[in-house]
């Protein structure tokens, strides 16, 4: 991920944590932890651990390991539907 592409994603997803930060009083459990939310993301998009969080966010987001497609499955999920 190039700094450009790590800015702009930076960006997107600050307004999106700001969008949700206004949902709460600036005094509440949830602002703060929205804030800091915020704050390590900066920081990992923006220092030397862009390209991890890169990688670990593909990873997050790919296909569930076996054992959680069939525990879901057994709870009556479909882990494709989503």
């Amino acid at each position: 991920m190039s700094a450009r592409d790590a800015l702009n994603l930076f960006e997107a997803d600050s307004k999106i944590l700001e969008r949700i930060a206004m949902q709460y009083g600036e005094q509440s459990d949830e602002y703060r932890a929205v804030k800091h939310a915020a704050i390590a993301l900066s920081y990992v998009l923006m220092g030397q651990g862009r390209e991890w969080f890169r990688k670990y966010v593909d990873e997050f987001e790919g296909d569930l390991p076996p054992e959680q497609r069939k525990h879901l499955i057994e709870m009556g999920i479909d882990p494709d539907a989503c």
